[in-house]
């Protein structure tokens, strides 16, 4: 059987009430408790008074946190997840520039030390030593300084 139209107006002010008692009570360890009131009508507890108009706005918030809450939750995981993606590509442009840089480093070194695989060095050692080789022969079968 469907409910009326008071009676969820009722269900819903209740609703509202519960949630404003929470929300708004200084004392979070008591117990709430809603109990519909008629104007003039004394209060049974000390407490928070709000009218009909915002029972119904704080229990629709309160009705709909659930999904505000995933929604939010959702955000704040695409959000953290675009920082951690950045975080990675920053970390793999590093790389690549930590590695041109050692690219570099050997292309300069190899320049530096190609000096002795120059052909023009490579021929004039080899004079140098084939020269220093006959004359050391020379001098030791021809001449012998030691006789």
């Amino acid at each position: 059987m469907p409910r009326s139209n008071g009676s969820r107006r009722r269900s819903l002010i209740a609703l509202a009430s519960f949630a404003a008692t929470l929300l708004l009570s200084q004392n979070s360890l008591s117990a709430p408790r809603a109990v519909p009131l008629a104007k003039g009508e004394p209060a049974p507890f000390a407490g928070q008074l709000i009218d009909t108009e915002t029972a119904i706005t704080l229990g629709t918030k309160a009705a709909d946190c659930g999904s505000r809450t995933a929604t939010e939750v959702t955000r704040a995981v695409r959000l953290v997840q675009v920082d951690v993606d950045l975080c990675q590509r920053h970390r793999e442009i590093d790389h690549e520039a930590s590695l041109a840089t050692i690219d570099a480093v050997e292309l300069r070194l190899d320049a530096a030390s190609a000096w002795y695989r120059s052909p023009v060095f490579v021929a004039s050692v080899s004079v140098v030593l084939t020269l220093g080789a006959v004359l050391v022969a020379r001098y030791a079968v021809v001449e012998p300084s030691w006789k």
